[in-house]
């Protein structure tokens, strides 16, 4: 196994775990909420904290899809590898722009 392939496993995996940590809190966080708020006149809370649940159940399934894929390619599977380097790249762009949204964002206001 070469070094530049143990390199790209271990980003995936990280980024994976990563991935399923945080969809995993911003989930239960949700849930945590909307079992706060059920006894109270005001449930509006529940349909306002829907984005929190729709971002963790994607960033959840992006983890699982890391994880994956990540298994995938300790088994050898080379189609796994070109798959994984082609994500990690593909998220890497997607992690530039929101930076650069976030940061031109900042910057007119």
């Amino acid at each position: 196994m070469s070094k530049n392939k143990k390199l790209i496993e271990g980003i995936a995996i990280i980024s994976g775990v990563a991935f399923l940590l945080f969809g995993g809190y911003l989930i239960y966080s949700y849930i945590e909420n909307v079992f706060s708020v059920i006894k109270h006149s005001d449930q509006s809370i529940i349909f306002w904290y829907l984005p929190i649940l729709f971002i963790g159940t994607a960033l959840f399934g992006t983890g699982i899809y890391f994880v994956a894929i990540c298994y995938k390619s300790f088994t050898g599977n080379e189609n796994a590898t070109n798959l994984l380097k082609t994500s990690l790249k593909y998220l890497g762009i997607v992690i530039l722009i929101l930076a650069g949204i976030v940061l031109f964002n900042q910057i007119l206001y």
